[in-house]
C-alpha cells in the first residue's frame, strides 16, 4: 500500500454561479502519475488549481499529499512539495534571459538578499537542465528558442524546486508529435527514476498510449465532472464515458486512441 497521495470527495468548483467541475471525487495513492483528460472548457485547469490551492471548492474536500491545500497551517509545508509548470500559451515568451537564468529563477526568490544569480545558482540550474538532457540550451535566450525547448526549460525550472508533485496543465500545447512523445516519456522517466508524482492535463491522449505508461498510469476522463477513473486503455474501452466526455468529438476520440470500441 502505497501513501496517500490525491483524494478529492464530492467537490463542486464554480465561478460565481457557474459550475465548472460538479461533485467530484477520486482517490489515488503515491506514487502516481494522473493525466486528466478531456476538452478545452471541461474544467481541467479549475480542477488543476483547485488542487494547488487557488481555487477554493465551493463544497467536498481536498487533500493533496496528506494535506489540506486550504488549512492555514498546511499551505506553507505544501507550497514546498509542489511545483507547477503553467501553459505555454499563458507565459511570456519575450522574456530576455537565458533559459539557465529562467531555471534558476526561484532561487533568486527565495534566497536571502543580496539577491542575485551567481555561479551556485548556474551550477543548480546546470544540474536540472542536464537531468533531462537539455544542458545544450543553458545560454540561449528563451524567447529565441523552439516551443518544446522552453517547456523543457520550464519543466527543468519546476524540477529545481525539488517537488514531491510536479502539476503540468496542457504540457503538450503547441507542439509537434515527436516533441509531444518526447516530453511525456520525459515526464513518466521522472516518475518513475526519481520517484516524483505528476498530474496533467491534456486534451491529447495518443502520446499516452505508449507502453508502460498506457497500462500503468491513471487517467480521469473529466466534462464538468469525473465521467471515468482508471488505466488509459481501460478507460477508452467505456463508450459512454467517452462520449459524455467528448460529446461530438467522442468518435474521433476513440479514432485517435486507436482502439475499437463494442458498439452497444
Amino acid at each position: 500500500m502505497g501513501k496517500e497521495g490525491l483524494w478529492l470527495q464530492n467537490i463542486m468548483l464554480e465561478y460565481g454561479h457557474i459550475v465548472a467541475i460538479a461533485e467530484a471525487s477520486f482517490k489515488v495513492e503515491e506514487p502516481f502519475f494522473v493525466i486528466v483528460l478531456g476538452p478545452n472548457g471541461a474544467g481541467k485547469t479549475t480542477l488543476l488549481k483547485s488542487i494547488v490551492g487557488l481555487h477554493k471548492p465551493s463544497n467536498g474536500k481536498i487533500r493533496v499529499l496528506n494535506l489540506n491545500p486550504y488549512k492555514h497551517e498546511d499551505i506553507r509545508k505544501l507550497s514546498k512539495l509542489i511545483s507547477v509548470v503553467p501553459q505555454i500559451s499563458r507565459i511570456n515568451i519575450d522574456i530576455p534571459l537565458r533559459v539557465w537564468e529562467i531555471v534558476a529563477e526561484p532561487l533568486f526568490f527565495s534566497s536571502k538578499p543580496p539577491r542575485i544569480l551567481g555561479r551556485r545558482a548556474k551550477a543548480i540550474a546546470m544540474k536540472y537542465l542536464s537531468m533531462i538532457g537539455a544542458q545544450d540550451l543553458s545560454e540561449k535566450i528563451f524567447s529565441d528558442i523552439s516551443g518544446g525547448e522552453r517547456q523543457l526549460t520550464l519543466i527543468a525550472r519546476a524540477l529545481a524546486s525539488n517537488p514531491r508533485l510536479l502539476v503540468l496543465d496542457e504540457p503538450l500545447s503547441m507542439l509537434d508529435p515527436a516533441k509531444k512523445h518526447s516530453i511525456v516519456s520525459l515526464l513518466w522517466n521522472l516518475h518513475k527514476d526519481k520517484g516524483i508524482n505528476v498530474i496533467l492535463t491534456t486534451h491529447d491522449i495518443t502520446p499516452f498510449l505508449q507502453e508502460p505508461i498506457a497500462s500503468e498510469a491513471t487517467s480521469l476522463l473529466v466534462f464538468k465532472k469525473i465521467h471515468a477513473t482508471g488505466k488509459i486503455r481501460d478507460i477508452l474501452r467505456n463508450r459512454e464515458a467517452i462520449r459524455k466526455t467528448f460529446g461530438a468529438f467522442a468518435g474521433l476520440a476513440e479514432a485517435l486512441a486507436g482502439i475499437k470500441v463494442k458498439k452497444t
